[in-house]
């Protein structure tokens, strides 16, 4: 006779002490707690005080979530309390004291406060912090404040060899301007920042190419500066030197993202490219330049993330990753060197892509398991301890410390995600893009060099 099957006892979830957990995130050490089950147990015993440390919770993410940011030939990999920087160095653009190029990503010093933002031109970098503004590079060996600039800094955009800071007076920009991508209305270089007018609108977004800008407002999508292959979207290849609205693009702008000659628009109506198309970069299917923004169509799933290099794209959709355009040094990481001019799946990359970044002819990806380069390396830009360019996505392990953030970064969303699930909270927080499978949304998402 077959004896009934005694009932196990139910487990008791152990305590867990909530002012251990206070003192861990003041320390930037919040664990994800024994397993899940407990963890959701924890959380129903203390919803009100887990609601007043939700605040605290998201800041201390947003602190952790690595991004990596990348110029012509030089990137940087960056949190709100590290940066480190490799490739070309030639002037002094990853700010380290020399003008020896960096094969490893390199600790940066030197700079104060908590960082905001990183953009990269050609030849020289801004990082913004709650403390300042600095800018190295063109022969700055070091990163240096920068001072003169009207207001708060809201945002800084970095194009080929261009600058632009919007801040809550206004828009200023400075350095070259000879296609007129100052939008000055003239083509005369400025080597201090100086206000832009004409603009009609709230400022949403601003993005700079090789040689040209986009702003977007609240009224209308503007652009200036070089048109050579038509790729500020206005029907000609007539250069601008004041910014002109952008018309004929179906629905509402969302994202712009542009390069030295093409140009994408996000819509919520869709995608739309225009520009040089010689190597397919604008996914259409052949090799003809578009002087007007055209629908892209056939990529799969919801277009999340837009990204540019010198004449190749990225978009991430929650449906993959896919890429078009040149892939001479193997930026596309598809394992050859031959040009795509439809927007191709990329597949062998380990994890759940979080973020896209583009240089001139390399690209990064990161994911939940780590960050991945391939294309052109002759400077070390890749940070892989070479200079060997590379066909496919290859990891990069030579940043333990800010690999290891990042690792945390994901565990933390693990434990947000148990919160969400419980209903403490109605909409994610900054940086934590597992909760819903969405990519990390840089602030300058483009500034055409790569981003």
């Amino acid at each position: 006779m077959i004896q009934p099957t005694a009932k196990r006892a139910r487990r008791t979830p152990p305590a867990l002490d909530f002012s251990e957990i206070i003192k861990d995130i003041q320390y930037h050490n919040i664990a994800c707690y024994l397993d899940y089950l407990t963890l959701v147990a924890f959380i129903m015993t203390h919803k009100a005080a887990l609601q007043q440390l939700l605040p605290e919770l998201k800041r201390r993410l947003s602190s952790l979530a690595l991004k990596v940011i990348s110029g012509s030939s030089h990137t940087f990999a960056f949190t709100n309390t590290s940066l480190y920087a490799c490739g070309y160095n030639s002037l002094g653009q990853l700010g380290l004291g020399d003008k020896q190029n960096r094969l490893y990503f390199t600790p940066v010093t030197g700079i104060k406060g908590s960082i905001q933002q990183v953009v990269a031109g050609n030849d020289f970098t801004f990082v913004l912090t709650d403390v300042s503004l600095y800018a190295c590079g063109n022969n700055s060996l070091y990163f240096t404040p920068v001072t003169g600039i009207k207001g708060s800094i809201q945002q800084v955009i970095a194009g080929y060899s261009h600058t632009l800071v919007l801040t809550d007076e206004g828009l200023y920009t400075c350095g070259e301007n000879n296609y007129g991508q100052l939008g000055l209305g003239d083509n005369q270089n400025k080597l201090h920042f100086t206000p832009i007018t004409g603009i009609e609108g709230a400022i949403q977004q601003v993005v700079a190419g090789g040689g040209s800008t986009f702003v977007l407002t609240d009224v209308s999508l503007y652009a200036c500066g070089n048109n050579g292959f038509g790729q500020l979207g206005l029907g000609d290849n007539q250069n601008r030197q004041r910014f002109t609205p952008v018309t004929g693009i179906e629905g509402f702008v969302q994202q712009v993202c542009v390069s030295s000659s093409h140009a994408f628009v996000l819509t919520n109506a869709g995608l739309y490219a225009c520009g040089n198309n010689e190597h397919g970069q604008l996914g259409l299917g052949d090799d003809q330049d578009r002087q007007r923004f055209t629908r892209v169509a056939n990529i799969p799933g919801t277009v999340q993330q837009v990204r540019v290099g010198i004449a190749h794209t990225f978009v991430l959709t929650d449906a993959g990753l896919y890429a078009c355009g040149e892939s001479g040094y193997g930026q596309l990481g598809l394992g050859d060197d031959q040009d795509r001019r439809l927007f191709t799946p990329i597949s062998n990359i380990e994890g759940a892509v979080q973020q896209v970044s583009v240089g001139g002819d390399y690209s990064f990806v990161l994911t939940d398991v780590g960050l991945f380069a391939s294309g052109r390396n002759m400077h070390g830009q890749l940070g892989l301890g070479d200079n060997q360019d590379r066909l496919l996505f290859t990891p990069i392990t030579m940043v333990p410390d800010v690999m290891k953030q990042q690792r945390r970064h994901y565990q933390h969303c693990q434990y947000l995600t148990a919160l969400q699930q419980q209903g403490l909270f109605s909409s994610a927080p900054t940086h934590t893009s597992t909760l819903q499978n969405a990519p990390t949304v840089e602030t300058n998402p483009s500034h055409g060099l790569g981003n």
